[in-house]
C-alpha cells in the first residue's frame, strides 16, 4: 500500500511508489515509467566514498534535476489517475502535459507544464524567488493557449545524494515541489531583458490533492 512518510511540512515530500508490507512490487501498468525515472536518477549517483557533487563520469547535474523533477510529476500523477505526456521538444516553454479521459463536469481537462529543479533556493515567510528565462515566462503567461500552463518548481538539497530515501515501506523524495501560474501576469517592464525573477507562494504545494482539485476547476472550464 501506498504510504507517506516523514514530518509534513515543506520542506519534505514522501511517497510511497506501491511496496506492499510484504515486499511484492505491484503489477505494471502505465505509470511505471515515474519508478524508471527513479531509478536512472539513483543509478547515477556517486558510490559510496565518492564526491556527491557531480561525479566524473554519468548524468551531467542538470539533467539529473530535469529527470527528477519529471520523476517528481509522475509520482504525483500517478495516484491521482493522470496521464503525463512528456514533450519531445521544448520549444513552446512546455515540458509535460496532464491528461485524463475521467470527464470531470464538462470537459476532460488538459494542464501544460512547465518544469524546473533547483538547489539554490531561500525560503521566506510567505514564498521564495525563481527566476526563469524571458523566453519561459512569456510562454506561460500568455492567454492565448490551448491548455491552461503553470510552472511547477522542485527543490532538491545540495548534493543530489539527498535527494531520493529508501526504505522497504516507502521511497522518499526531498524536497518538494511548489505551482503558480503566471495566466495574469504583466508584460515585463523591459522587452530586451533575458530573464525574470517570479515570487511563488509557499502556500501552493504541488500534492496530490491540489492537482485533483485543480484538474477539477481546468474541467469545469476554468483556470488552475
Amino acid at each position: 500500500m501506498a504510504q507517506r512518510k516523514g514530518p509534513s511540512d515543506d520542506r519534505q515530500f514522501g511517497l510511497a511508489l506501491g511496496i506492499t508490507s510484504a515486499g511484492a512490487p505491484p503489477s505494471p501498468d502505465r505509470h511505471q515509467v515515474h519508478a524508471d525515472l527513479l531509478k536512472r536518477i539513483v543509478d547515477a549517483l556517486p558510490a559510496e566514498g565518492e564526491a556527491s557533487g557531480l561525479p566524473g563520469e554519468g548524468m551531467a547535474m542538470n539533467m539529473r534535476k530535469e529527470e527528477f523533477s519529471r520523476a517528481f510529476l509522475h509520482a504525483i500523477c500517478a495516484p491521482a489517475g493522470f496521464n503525463v505526456t512528456r514533450t519531445a521538444v521544448d520549444n513552446d516553454g512546455i515540458d509535460a502535459t496532464i491528461s485524463t479521459s475521467r470527464s470531470f463536469h464538462r470537459f476532460s481537462p488538459k494542464l501544460d507544464v512547465q518544469l524546473k529543479c533547483t538547489a539554490s533556493f531561500e525560503l521566506r515567510e510567505h514564498d521564495f524567488s525563481h527566476s526563469l528565462p524571458m523566453t519561459n515566462y512569456e510562454a506561460l503567461r500568455g492567454e492565448m493557449n490551448s491548455a491552461p500552463r503553470i510552472l511547477v518548481v522542485v527543490l532538491v538539497p545540495k548534493e543530489c545524494a539527498g535527494w531520493v530515501g529508501h526504505s522497504e515501506q516507502s521511497t522518499v523524495l526531498q524536497h518538494c515541489g511548489y505551482w503558480c501560474s503566471l495566466r495574469d501576469a504583466p508584460p515585463p517592464a523591459n522587452p530586451d531583458q533575458e530573464g525574470i525573477t517570479v515570487r511563488i507562494p509557499r502556500r501552493q504545494l504541488l500534492t496530490v490533492p491540489v492537482l485533483v482539485d485543480m484538474m477539477r476547476r481546468v474541467g469545469d472550464g476554468g483556470v488552475p
